[in-house]
């Protein structure tokens, strides 16, 4: 996290930021509930706290404290789910065994003042729910303290460089070992209707069949025709094995990534967390750019820093994202971006195809 001020500036220039922060009421916190969730970490006594942009799901500040270095308070807006909050801890300190490895920092929860370990000491604790990285408030919401990674909002020509740092993530998590107490709580990409758990594929159809939607009509028509194709390609794909898998992220957009210039600094927010179908790393990480004017650009950036660090898809996986399927035919008559991601036969073990590196 950053708190340096940032402005928008123009789309297209040298320097555009990927996006403009968005603001919620739940991105706020009172002086009181940031002094409860820093106290079992810090002494929050003379701290004060700046609220970091970024991020609609939770209150984040800066806390700068006499005699501690500024870190960064986090206050869980999740309807008090804290089993989505170990399962989180538990990934951070399953990668934290391997972070060294990896060019860019990731989140580093401090440990509660009663039990002050090392890192090496955190997984062996968060199995036996001692939560020592988080605390709970008396409202019931979870809290956490991070270190203060440097860096400030990915900018729109970071995406070759976050393509990069998104595949060796990756690769990092592909062997992490979760506690098995700890159990996955986050929703799959694929069961496209418990993505919110007031909402059911009946439920859904039904709203959107009423009078609320017809002044779009015709887009909501189109809508619902790109979800009867997803759903028939979840079938094709569950029964045929599904896709390979693995914990990720799965929420590593550019708005979850810190740089500075247009070198990553860090990959933030490993709330949603999940043992997914692992191409949906790539396709969530494409997902913002495709909301933007002319997206291909940068979207092609991104898949070619993915090849470039070392990523792996299988042929299947490859041809599921669309800026790799359609991104510009080669001359040799196939996409650009699938012949850098598959640029040979299968040759691995488990039937991947090697990225270019």
């Amino acid at each position: 996290m950053s708190d340096s001020p940032v402005s928008p500036l123009s789309p297209g220039g040298a320097a555009a930021r990927a996006s403009v922060p968005v603001t919620t009421d739940v991105t706020f916190a009172t002086v009181d509930e940031l002094q409860e969730a820093a106290a079992p970490f810090i002494d929050p006594t003379g701290a004060t706290f700046t609220r970091l942009e970024g991020g609609v799901n939770n209150a984040v500040y800066k806390m700068s404290a006499p005699r501690h270095a500024p870190v960064v308070v986090r206050i869980y807006r999740n309807g008090n789910n804290v089993a989505r909050v170990l399962y989180e801890h538990a990934v951070l300190a399953a990668l934290h065994a391997k972070a060294a490895s990896l060019p860019f920092e990731i989140p580093t929860p401090l440990v509660r003042k009663p039990h002050a370990r090392s890192l090496s000491d955190v997984l062996r604790r968060v199995e036996d729910h001692t939560q020592t990285t988080f605390t709970i408030l008396k409202s019931g919401a979870a809290a956490c303290i991070f270190k203060l990674i440097p860096g400030g909002p990915a900018p729109l020509t970071a995406a070759h460089n976050i393509g990069i740092a998104t595949a060796q993530l990756v690769h990092a998590l592909a062997d992490v070992v979760i506690p098995p107490a700890i159990k996955p709580v986050n929703p799959l990409y694929r069961n496209l209707f418990e993505a919110h758990h007031l909402i059911t594929r009946d439920l859904f159809y039904e709203r959107v069949a009423g009078a609320d939607f017809d002044s779009v009509r015709k887009a909501m028509d189109s809508l619902l025709g790109r979800f009867a194709d997803a759903e028939s390609l979840i079938e094709v794909l569950q029964s045929g094995g599904g896709l390979p898998q693995q914990v990720i992220n799965a929420d590593l957009h550019f708005d979850n990534v810190l740089c500075e210039g247009d070198q990553v600094s860090g990959l933030l927010d490993f709330e949603f967390a999940a043992y997914e179908w692992r191409v949906m790393e790539c396709v969530v990480g494409l997902s913002k750019y495709a909301g933007l004017a002319g997206p291909m650009t940068h979207m092609m950036e991104y898949m070619e820093g993915y090849a470039a660090g070392g990523g792996h898809l299988t042929q299947r996986e490859a041809e599921l994202i669309p800026c790799v399927r359609g991104g510009g035919t080669h001359a040799r008559g196939r996409p650009r971006a699938l012949r850098a991601l598959t640029p040979l036969p299968p040759t691995s073990a488990d039937g991947s195809l090697l990225c270019a590196s």
